[in-house]
């Protein structure tokens, strides 16, 4: 058995646009994570797949692209949901596991099938084998685009309905979590050839992530989630600051989006910056505005003054 999977996950303040297309230039996703766990019981390979996840202030982005050659989705060929092409998504945002691993509050599995009469299912709390009050939220959305090779789905999950009923406990900081995705290649029933997972059990890869959270790796979320900053970060700097044509963040050393609003709050610019590169706002009427630089590390909220 290998060692329990770790991601870290980033915070965004673009959601993307949730419509089964990855746009490199709008979408604000990072680099994917490839499936490479592999079910040892698979005897087909001709499916691989990678996913992206991201948090906003209220929501998880999640995104997969699978590429996989033999589309079988058939709802009547194929009665059971979890024998059909399709991904499943697991969450134990309670980080405190049953001795078992049984599910409880805030333990989600998320089934979405490849393409035909389009099908969210799975389990959630004790076993209720239900995701209705998550599927009927306002604000959870998904988009599933296939062709005759790949397909693509994206989702977004809030966080108020994953984490609903679990107790106050909960730190922010981390949560447990899997992808899977199975493939059906022939089209019948007992189709399911090859199935791939990011933690798949520490690497064994034997299914357990339906019905034992003790089998799910572990994803670090971003400072942000936590209202906390690093020392690093408060010491960011607006400069020069009155501003003319250009400024930059000193002290800035990686990635961050910088989201500048007027005195009412509306939304005059974002931009994604790496280090101190300049950012230009010679267009803008000299005034007092605000600026939030966003890293994974955190929010630093600023004023700037435009001369």
């Amino acid at each position: 058995m290998k060692e329990t999977p770790f991601l870290q996950i980033y915070y965004t303040s673009q959601p993307p646009i949730i419509d089964g297309f990855i746009d490199d230039v709008v979408d604000p996703w990072r680099q994917f994570v490839d499936l490479s766990v592999r079910n040892p019981n698979s005897t087909t390979s001709g499916m691989t797949g990678k996913f992206n996840i991201l948090v906003g202030s209220d929501s998880f982005y999640l995104a997969l692209i699978i590429q996989d050659a033999t589309a079988n989705s058939d709802t009547t060929a194929i009665p059971n949901s979890f024998g059909r092409d399709c991904t499943e998504i697991y969450f134990a945002m309670d980080t405190v596991t049953e001795k078992n691993g049984a599910y409880k509050a805030g333990c989600w599995q998320i089934r979405t099938q490849r393409e035909g009469v389009f099908l969210n299912d799975g389990n959630s709390g004790a076993n209720t084998w239900s995701i209705a009050t998550l599927t009927n939220s306002s604000g959870f959305k998904v988009a599933s685009v296939t062709s005759a090779t790949e397909y693509i789905q994206e989702f977004v999950l809030p966080l108020s309905v994953l984490t609903e009923g679990m107790g106050k406990g909960w730190d922010k900081k981390f949560f447990r979590f899997d992808m899977a995705v199975a493939d059906n290649t022939t089209g019948a029933p007992g189709g399911r050839t090859e199935q791939r997972f990011w933690c798949g059990n520490n690497g064994l890869g034997d299914d357990q992530g339906w019905n034992n959270t003790k089998s799910f790796g572990i994803v670090s979320l971003p400072v942000v989630c936590n209202s906390k900053l690093s020392k690093e970060r408060a010491n960011l700097r607006i400069f020069p600051n009155p501003v003319m044509d250009i400024f930059h963040i000193d002290k800035l050393k990686d990635i961050a989006t910088i989201c500048l609003t007027d005195l009412n709050g509306k939304v005059l610019l974002t931009k994604q910056v790496s280090g101190n590169e300049p950012i230009p706002v010679g267009s803008l009427s000299p005034g007092l505005y605000f600026i939030k630089i966003i890293t994974d590390e955190g929010i630093v909220k600023m004023k700037m003054v435009k001369g």
